[in-house]
């Protein structure tokens, strides 16, 4: 039954991506028509109300900013130049990457065979007359150990591989969230996803490593054993496979973990850098209105000191004048 995983790996996967073949490219149709006929104009609208009731305190230069970001990630979206396509060899390049020299359907496969072999033959060293029942349970330990081992490593390669494949395929929407604040959270969950399925197959590779050493060592051991001690060195293979299983099981927790983590620092990163502008651009807005407030409050005080000025002037014009016609009437 050797090459069974590899098989069914690439007949799922195969199945799977006829099925999502092209939907990236009409997704990214689909968002680049909702860019062009809503996103923008509506965009250009705000900022030019934004603009006229003076809530901008550089409009030009942020108008021009906002829509060359956009512009950037749409390039991405509608994958202009094929730089979409770059992204998603470059992430699947570095999940294989992980994985080492051989995939981990490969390594399945190979545990697989090596148990085969081993439970065999172990089963010949029994030499009951009628019923071989220690070879049979000998046999039996190596094939459930080894069978929760390859499951449990299965189930869990195939999900990563599925939804990383799903995720790829439907990459434009989340890359298009980058575009608006409100929606970064749905892009950190879609690299959160990304990034523990490449953790998932690079420590179930890693841990798959191990359990084949393990059964090499006692495959040969196997060699020289008894009949006072092959039963104790299946005991051993279920014992390892099962607690292969259950550190497997771990492992995907722990890339889980390790991912949201990273999500979130990213995440972290961005609201960082948006809370940092917000406030640059209130202090901006902040200082003009105080500069404005100084100059109301000079050009107020300037004027109440010229009116004052104006008002003695004219007081000491009419005494003077009364002065004269005094002096006038006395000559008389």
């Amino acid at each position: 039954m050797s090459g069974i995983f590899v098989g069914l790996n690439s007949h799922i996967m195969e199945g799977f991506d006829s099925v999502l073949n092209g939907v990236a490219a009409t997704t990214g149709g689909w968002m680049a028509h909702l860019f062009s006929v809503a996103v923008l104009s509506l965009y250009i609208t705000w900022r030019a109300y934004q603009t006229m009731a003076g809530k901008l305190v550089r409009p030009f230069e942020e108008i021009v900013w906002d829509v060359s970001r956009m512009l950037i990630i749409m390039i991405f979206v509608t994958n202009a130049g094929g730089y979409l396509d770059l992204v998603s060899d470059a992430i699947t390049g570095l999940r294989d990457g992980f994985s080492g020299d051989a995939s981990i359907w490969t390594r399945l496969d190979t545990v697989w065979d090596k148990s085969q072999k081993l439970g065999e033959k172990l089963y010949t060293y029994d030499t009951s007359t009628y019923v071989p029942l220690k070879g049979v349970l000998a046999q039996f330990l190596i094939w459930a150990g080894v069978a929760l081992l390859v499951g449990i490593t299965a189930i869990i390669n195939l999900i990563a591989e599925l939804v990383m494949l799903l995720m790829l395929a439907t990459a434009p929407i989340f890359i298009y969230c980058l575009m608006w604040s409100w929606f970064r959270d749905m892009f950190s969950n879609w690299l959160r996803i990304i990034l523990g399925c490449i953790l998932t197959s690079l420590f179930s590779g890693i841990a798959l490593t191990v359990v084949m050493n393990y059964l090499d060592y006692i495959l040969a051991g196997a060699t020289n054993a008894s009949e006072a001690n092959y039963l104790t060195l299946a005991v051993q293979v279920f014992l390892g496979t099962a607690g292969a299983a259950a550190v497997m099981v771990l492992t995907w927790k722990l890339a889980e973990a390790l991912a949201g983590a990273s999500a979130q620092g990213a995440a972290q990163a961005l609201a960082a850098s948006g809370i940092g502008s917000g406030q640059k651009i209130v202090s901006n807005t902040a200082g003009s209105v105080g500069d404005k407030a100084s100059q109301n409050l000079n050009s107020t005080g300037s004027a109440t000191a010229s009116t004052a000025s104006r008002t003695s002037g004219d007081a000491r014009s009419r005494s003077r004048a009364a002065v004269q016609r005094m002096q006038e009437r006395y000559q008389r």
